[in-house]
């Protein structure tokens, strides 16, 4: 069975070297990218061969640095999440956050599912090639340092739905059917019905395009799976896992 494919851009030669030791004891076969350009062209290559990476990890400091140590790395990673929706992406640094926004960074990782970790600490007890384990299983993993900028990075939008309708969409992830979701709640199937109903109501002006028109009638428009895409991008960002 081969092994799972990991891409790691990382432009410093000796980080490189201890992350791939870590990810190879782990099963991973490591290609090394150094930039942006040379991160697409590692890509293609593996197209080329009829082959695909399965996981991303991007270094956050990867040149040009200029007054903000993270800009490139946060463009490079955001544009991996556009090209590859569903791939797990996991963002790092071991810049001091004298020279990281963790404001800004996690503002802008959150937004886009990619998970972020600062891993300069040496006395961790969890290894890198953990963390890209559980990002790999599906997990959004945040650890900033200092701990004190999470409160600050969580967008203020208030949340949408109730305690009845996340436990609703919760249900509904697991695939359970109007009956089951009705015994579980102690509800009936219509009451059901109508509480998923004013939930595509509630979840409107965040699932469907601003140019959309009258987002009210979004009963017919906004489908279950729009519901429980919604649900697990969002549970996290809520506070609901």
């Amino acid at each position: 069975m081969d092994s799972k494919r990991l891409l790691l851009i990382e432009d410093q030669s000796s980080q490189a070297e201890t992350l791939t030791r870590s990810l190879k004891e782990n099963g991973w076969n490591v290609t090394r990218a150094y930039d942006r350009q040379d991160t697409f062209f590692r890509i293609e290559q593996a197209s080329r061969r009829q082959e695909q990476f399965d996981f991303f990890a991007v270094d956050l400091g990867l040149p040009p640095l200029d007054e903000d140590h993270a800009e490139e790395g946060i463009r490079l990673a955001i544009e991996l999440r556009e090209r590859f929706e569903n791939y797990p992406i996991l963002a790092y640094t071991a810049q001091g956050h004298k020279t990281i926004d963790y404001d800004l960074v996690l503002r802008q990782l959150l937004v886009a599912r990619i998970s972020f970790i600062y891993c300069r600490r040496r006395d961790e007890r969890i290894s890198f090639a953990e963390v890209v384990e559980i990002v790999n299983k599906g997990y959004l993993v945040i650890s900033p340092t200092p701990a004190d900028y999470l409160p600050l990075a969580i967008p203020s939008t208030p949340d949408p739905l109730s305690d009845k309708q996340w436990q609703t969409l919760k249900l509904l992830n697991e695939g359970k059917t109007y009956a089951q979701m009705g015994k579980e709640m102690d509800r009936t199937s219509e009451s059901i019905q109508n509480w998923i109903g004013d939930i595509r109501d509630a979840l409107a002006p965040f699932i469907l395009p601003a140019d959309m028109g009258d987002i009210h009638n979004s009963r017919e428009t906004i489908q279950l799976k729009d519901l429980t895409n919604w649900y697990r991008n969002n549970r996290v960002k809520y506070c609901r896992d």
